[in-house]
């Protein structure tokens, strides 16, 4: 019979294993400002005198101190897209106000004998798609005056209207744009 003996070994613990130092802090090189020498005064041809040098002793003459160079900053101009929006925005608003006189100048009280009987009154809101060219592509009630009769005079006012294109630059993107409006109606008085 054969017995092995079987030992336990025990391992000395791993040295620590050193980390890489942290990065070091790089910083962009700060930009100078360029040098811009400043220019010479103009004297006039009349001023200008020819002058011969004349030989003098040689004397050590003090370093001239060097002038520091005058700095140009450039002037900052307003940001154009600001003014550009809002020149686009009150093209826009400008747009709705002549949209909306067109409507108020083509409203037509209803006629016939239920309006002259019921005279109704009251308010209709809309909406209606314009084409970028200014054609009316689509219309419809938002809400109703309870009343047939304006709901559709509100409708034929729409269609009787005559459209500009929209302005350059206004609505980008969209080749329609979809509009709302309340048209009011009162009976005349008799």
């Amino acid at each position: 019979m054969e017995a092995a003996v079987i030992q336990e070994v025990i391992l000395p613990p791993l040295p620590p294993i050193p980390l890489p130092p942290p990065p070091k802090e790089v910083r962009p090189p700060e930009a100078k400002a360029p040098r811009v020498e400043a220019p010479l005064p103009f004297v006039p041809a009349a001023e200008v005198v020819q002058t011969v040098p004349t030989v003098a002793p040689t004397v050590a003459a003090s370093p001239v101190p060097p002038q520091t160079p005058a700095v140009i900053t450039p002037m900052t101009a307003p940001a154009p897209a600001d003014s550009r929006v809002t020149h686009i925005a009150s093209l826009e608003a400008e747009y709705i106000l002549k949209v909306r006189a067109m409507l108020h100048s083509t409203k037509r009280y209803p006629t016939g004998r239920q309006a002259s009987q019921q005279r109704p009154q009251g308010k209709v809101k809309l909406w209606f798609t314009l084409s970028r060219h200014g054609s009316l592509l689509d219309v419809g009630v938002l809400e109703s005056s309870n009343s047939n009769l304006l709901d559709d005079a509100a409708i034929a006012t729409v269609r009787r209207g005559s459209y500009e294109p929209f302005p350059p630059d206004t609505w980008t993107g969209e080749e329609q744009h979809k509009f709302s409006a309340e048209i009011s109606f009162t009976p005349a008085s008799s």
